[in-house]
């Protein structure tokens, strides 16, 4: 019996659980991370992901791998490979952390960098000299041409706000959300993580 393996797949069952747009992400990345995608056929191709990933727009009920070959994968690294299961396992958690991490990361960046831009915008609209070459600028280039209404001196704080409440990227709440995907990922794992360690020591 594997019961790091079995333990293992007990949480990722938790986490889809709590998260289900965020199985077929783990599960590809455990077989990535262990070289099982050179050696297991995944359950939907390439086209057939991007196709599903279009046509629904998310990714809950996507499958790549199963949870069924993951862990037979899994077991046969341990079983046949005679990989030691709490490494296997350990290392797992860890990458699994790592990417939800980058993710949560990542997430912000893009809202970060256009809220530094439109900052900017406000900053340059608020100073007299600058805000004739800005409001030039806007007009030239037809920044904040999301917006229905024709950019003048008298509306341009108003397009510059509009812009703020159109950024792109996630939202704050997504953002959040992504950093409690992380969160439960620690917490599904916690117990799993003080066996190995306890085991190890």
């Amino acid at each position: 019996m594997s019961l790091l393996i079995d333990g293992f797949m007990d949480s990722l069952a938790q986490q889809s659980a709590v998260v289900p747009e965020d199985t077929w992400t783990l599960l590809s990345q455990i077989m990535f991370a262990t070289g099982g995608n050179r050696y297991v056929r995944p359950e939907m191709s390439l086209p057939e992901i991007i196709e599903f990933i279009s046509e629904t727009g998310g990714t809950v009920g996507l499958r790549s791998w199963t949870e069924e070959q993951v862990q037979s994968w899994l077991t046969f690294l341990v079983n046949s490979r005679h990989m030691d299961e709490a490494f296997l396992i350990a290392s797992l958690i860890a990458q699994l952390d790592r990417h939800l991490e980058a993710t949560a990361e990542n997430a912000g960046k893009s809202r970060q960098v256009f809220l530094k831009f439109v900052n900017d915008l406000k900053n340059q609209a608020a100073d007299p000299v600058q805000r004739p070459g800005l409001l030039e600028q806007v007009q030239r280039t037809n920044i904040g041409s999301g917006t229905t209404i024709q950019v003048t001196d008298e509306n341009l704080d108003e397009v510059i706000d509009r812009m703020t409440e159109s950024l792109p990227g996630p939202t704050l709440e997504e953002m959040r959300a992504k950093q409690e995907h992380r969160h439960s990922w620690r917490h599904v794992t916690a117990g799993l993580v003080d066996g190995i360690n306890t085991s190890s020591s």
